[in-house]
């Protein structure tokens, strides 16, 4: 009888083992499952993220042309500034020459 015993319990020790077994194997899948979720979401995100960045890059590469532009604007209005001041500049020469000359 204490033999029968024995192999019952070495049978119930197996099935306990067997049943932990695969516990830990559907544990183990479910947990690598897990991690290559977020492997994917993290690549998700990184793509997300360079397209942002790229996307910002664009952006002030165009705020840095139009920047450009406008300076290059505001130069050539101040030089036709200039130009128009130097333009009144000489034409006073001009009349105060032509007066000088009259009253010689």
């Amino acid at each position: 009888m204490r033999k029968g015993q024995l192999e019952e319990e070495k049978e119930f020790k197996l099935l306990e083992l067997s049943i932990a077994e695969r516990k830990f194997k559907a544990e183990t899948a479910r947990e690598e499952r897990e991690i290559e979720m977020r492997k994917e979401l993290l690549s998700i995100e990184e793509r997300k993220f360079k397209a942002e960045t790229e996307r910002e890059d664009r952006k002030v590469g165009m705020l840095e042309r139009e920047l450009a532009m406008k300076m290059e604007k505001l130069r050539a209005e101040m030089e036709c500034e200039c130009l128009n001041v130097d333009k009144e500049r000489l034409s006073y020469e001009k009349e105060r020459l032509k007066i000088k000359i009259d009253v010689l």
